[in-house]
């Protein structure tokens, strides 16, 4: 495998900034922008159907796109909650938002949905964050997000390798059932899909090659090289068969105590 240690902080983290998430593609799609949306609806798609009076939380949006986006298709309630943040001079993640939204005051049992699009790769204590799902959620509620998959294969060291020292490990599909578990939320789907993981790297890659350094910069990717080289190391890892990219759904017990 021809992944190198990384030295930089989170040169994924600005690409982000332009490419939020991984994008789900088709013969007629290659765009990125309508990809990235695609995914949206792909996740939303495979959660019950949305009605008006369902109250749904979004987990890591710092914009207020997915939310107008539901209200006009569905005019249901969305809120948002960001649960990472980042340094924007050296875009490294500070300590995420975990503890603000743990304490934050969200009713028990108060949301009929969640979702989350590729931010648990940024989350240090991912158990912690299933419990609180678990308690917010109303019984039989959907919690559905897309991620980064670290494979059985995968060497333990895969995620410094490629992401850096400091980074949140990367988890199996079965080290989030679970995590999901413990919080008493059952697997309903585990969709794995390498190939869109694949496809979407390299057309970011491309992007991000034929750019000047001069207008990523002004978009928050500071360091080009540093940026193509963790890409390049995602490619990799990818073909080698370490890692892949999935939706996962997961509904809360529907438990009747006597």
């Amino acid at each position: 495998m021809k992944i190198k240690n990384s030295q930089a902080a989170y040169p994924i983290l600005s690409v982000e900034k332009i490419y939020p998430n991984v994008g789900i593609y088709d013969a007629k799609n290659k765009k990125i922008d309508k990809a990235t949306t695609n995914t949206l609806k792909r996740v939303l798609k495979i959660l019950p159907k949305i009605k008006k009076s369902h109250k749904i939380l979004e987990l890591g949006s710092s914009s207020g796109q997915t939310a107008e986006y539901l209200e006009e298709k569905y005019g249901c309630t969305l809120n948002s909650m960001n649960i990472w943040e980042h340094d924007e001079e050296s875009d490294t993640p500070k300590e995420d938002n975990q503890e603000a939204f743990n304490l934050f005051p969200l009713e028990y049992e108060s949301y009929d949905m969640a979702f989350s699009l590729d931010v648990f790769k940024y989350v240090r204590n991912k158990e912690s964050l299933f419990r609180r799902m678990g308690s917010v959620l109303k019984p039989g509620g959907r919690f559905t997000f897309t991620t980064l998959l670290k494979t059985k294969t995968a060497p333990e060291e895969l995620s410094e390798k490629i992401f850096g020292n400091n980074f949140t490990k990367l988890e199996t599909a079965s080290s989030y059932r679970i995590l999901a578990s413990k919080a008493d939320l059952e697997k309903v789907i585990t969709k794995k899909m390498p190939d869109q993981l694949t496809t979407h790297y390299e057309m970011v890659l491309k992007e991000i090659e034929k750019a000047s350094s001069k207008s990523l910069s002004a978009k928050g990717v500071k360091n080009k090289k540093e940026a193509i080289e963790t890409i390049k190391n995602i490619l990799d890892a990818a073909e080698a068969g370490h890692i892949t990219w999935g939706i996962l759904l997961f509904q809360k017990r529907n438990i009747q105590l006597y």
